[in-house]
């Protein structure tokens, strides 16, 4: 990343594990959770998200 960084005219890297949104992930983890104030779902039919690991320069380049 600080090579990249230094090539002339970089303004930001960053690394993801996969693209936003990306109906064809490479890499896929998720995990399960529940709604404060909600029932929990029957077994087997638990609430997910999706998991993409980012590097910490992520979030102050958030337009990429």
């Amino acid at each position: 990343m600080a090579r990249l960084a230094s090539l002339p005219g970089t303004q930001a890297v960053v690394v993801m594990a996969t693209r936003p949104l990306d109906p064809n992930p490479g890499f896929v983890a998720t995990t399960s959770f529940t709604v404060d104030g909600q029932p929990k779902p029957a077994p087997g039919a638990d609430w997910t998200s999706r998991i993409v690991p980012v590097s910490p320069s992520y979030s102050r380049h958030s337009e990429y």
